[in-house]
This record gives structure tokens, sequence and C-alpha cells, in this order.
């Protein structure tokens, strides 16, 4: 008897962070003073699967600590999601580069994010309804995280475009997105290469599929990142080692090793 009461309030106690963890599906926003920043949508599956999405500045130059040089929108698509002990994580890839971002709510309309594997302090977000722009920005304006908004009422209307965003027509500077936002305004760079890849990052051809690409680049994905790209339906090879493969989207095969954190690529591609 007393075992059972044991189980019913562990079980109770634990209710109200699963029905939090539960909440986090929705429109979560990065906003300073009057301007949202960012905003991530964050979509559940029936099966239990996370998607999302990232809007943001298309131009725009931080250190992490304050955000300026702002300009223009552009939305780029997660590739993998996944949900440890109550919080999400979404994996966006550009440029050979994985960004990994983490969602824990931490009240009704409150959710902490944190850029994982960077040195930067959590951010706070605000619920907001989807559909929401990002903006409005002022020109020359330098938006301090300081002042980032945590508590908000929650209104879910979307408000009017024009009014939410106030983007110059005509863009005469390029500011580039430094690869891990760690970059200081001053030293922003522009380049063709970073306008077609956020022009193709933006574009729905980005999809959640599997290609060699993605071991790829001047840093390959962690371990907890591929498992967020590729997720858990692979073959183990032998014992001892994890050595994992995977069916690719082409119909090709990836042979990788996972040591701690890092992982090697035996071979990826046809087969012979």
């Amino acid at each position: 008897m007393l075992k059972r009461i044991a189980i019913l309030i562990a079980a109770l106690l634990a209710f109200p962070a699963q029905a939090l963890a539960n909440d986090l599906e929705g429109a979560w926003a990065l906003k300073i003073d009057d301007a949202i920043i960012f905003i991530f949508e964050l979509d559940q599956a029936e099966d239990g699967a996370w998607s999302g999405s990232w809007t943001r500045p298309a131009e725009f130059g931080t250190n992490g600590a304050v955000f300026g040089r702002i300009s223009g929108s552009t939305t780029l698509q997660a590739v993998g999601g996944a949900e440890r002990d109550g919080a999400v994580r979404l994996v966006f890839r550009e440029r050979g580069q994985s960004n990994v971002f983490q969602f824990e709510q931490t009240g009704e309309h409150q959710v902490r994010m944190t850029y994982v594997d960077t040195p930067l302090e959590p951010f706070p977000l605000i619920r907001v309804a989807p559909g929401s722009a990002i903006g409005p920005f002022e020109e020359g304006r330098i938006y301090d995280r300081d002042n980032a908004v945590t508590e908000e009422p929650y209104v879910d209307i979307v408000p009017d475009a024009e009014e939410a965003s106030e983007q110059p027509e005509e863009m005469t500077e390029r500011d580039g997105l430094s690869d891990d936002f760690l970059t200081d305004l001053d030293e922003a760079r522009a380049s063709e290469e970073t306008d077609a890849a956020i022009e193709s990052a933006s574009s729905e051809e980005v999809a959640e599929e599997r290609a060699c690409e993605d071991l790829r680049g001047d840093t390959p994905p962690t371990a907890a990142e591929l498992d967020a790209l590729w997720g858990d339906d692979y073959e183990a090879i032998g014992s001892g080692l994890d050595i994992r493969e995977y069916t690719l989207s082409n119909g090709d095969t990836a042979r990788v090793t996972i040591l701690g954190e890092r992982i090697y690529v035996n071979r990826c591609g046809a087969e012979d």
C-alpha cells in the first residue's frame, strides 16, 4: 500500500514538469526593447518528433551581447530535432556548420534558449503569436541583450506586417553573419559566398534529409548533433565500438564510428 502511495505522489510531482515540457510548441521570440530579433517556431508531430524554423534578420552583426546593422528577414528550417529530459533541441545547418539551440520552458509564456557549444549565456524568449514578424528595427541602432524582454502578456493576434517589420526598401550594405555569432560588430564581413548561403538556407529546398554533406565541413557534427540530424534509425555494426550504418535519402550508406562526442566517418556514398 505504501509503495502505491509513493508511486502516486511521484507521478503527481512529475506531472507539472511534463505538462510544461509539452507546451513548448508555438512561436518564441527574442525581443529586445520593442524589437523582435529572432523567432523560433517549434512543432511536435503526432509521433513525438520535433521540427521547427528560425526567423532572423537576413543581415546583422553581433558578438552575442549586442546586435546591430540589422536589415531584411530570412527563415531557416531545422534539419533535425530531439527531446531530452523535457528540453527540445533543434539543429540548423548552414555553410557546413551546425547551429544547435536548446529550448527549456521556464514559465507559462517563457522559455530559456541556449546556443549549444558556445560560451554565450542563455537567452530569454517569450511566447508570441504564430506568424509574427521580426522587427521593427531602427536604422543605426544597437540592441543590447541586457534589455531583453523576459515577461509580456501573450496576445494571440498577429501584428500588422507593415508595422511589425519596417525595413529599408534598398539595402546599400550587406553585413555578413559570423559562423558562431561571436564576431565583433566591427569585424562582421560581407561576401558573395555569405549571400548565396543565406539565400540557399532560406529556400524551401532545406529539408530533413540524410546526405554525406551533413558529415562534411570545417566542423563536422558531434554525436549529439548527428542524433538530432539523422535520428536513431541505423544498424549497429559489430560489438565493442559504437559503429553505425545509416541509409541515406538517396539510397547510399554512411558508416560512422562514435567515440565520446566525436564522430569518425568510415565511408559515405554508394556501396562498392
